[in-house]
């Protein structure tokens, strides 16, 4: 028992000291940086900057750009792929923000791309972002 409750402790404060906070002028950034996410480059930089804002309500700003980027500019795939190369949490990010609050023809139509249109370099990727586009 003592075993146990000292690991849920421990366990506990690990994450709470990895966890970086945002704060509110943290906050504020990222939510206005959200607007100028129009390309890979735009949206890796916010990430870097504010990566660790970005959850609740300024999440969905950024869903909606994740997957606009996506439906609208799927030929520039291969830039998300060289900065997820760079750092891999990018594409944690990029998938954990692709989700039913974006725009459901827009989300088809990622779904639809990324089973029909990726490019073989890709094909992990395109799992990925067709897994979280097509749950709804």
């Amino acid at each position: 028992m003592k075993r146990t409750v000292a690991t849920t402790l421990f366990l506990l404060l690990a994450h709470s000291a990895s966890a970086k906070e945002c704060p509110r002028s943290d906050a504020i950034a990222a939510e206005r940086l959200t607007d100028s996410m129009t390309s890979w480059r735009a949206m890796y930089t916010a990430f870097q900057q504010y990566g660790h804002c970005y959850d609740g309500p300024i999440a969905e700003g950024v869903t909606d750009k994740v997957v606009h980027l996506l439906a609208t500019n799927w030929e520039t795939l291969g830039q998300a792929q060289q900065f997820i190369a760079e750092d891999p949490s990018f594409q944690t990010f990029v998938i954990r923000n692709i989700d039913i609050t974006a725009a459901t023809p827009e989300l088809d139509r990622v779904v639809y791309l990324a089973t029909h249109r990726c490019p073989k370099s890709a094909s992990d990727l395109c799992k990925q972002i067709a897994g979280a586009a097509g749950e709804r």
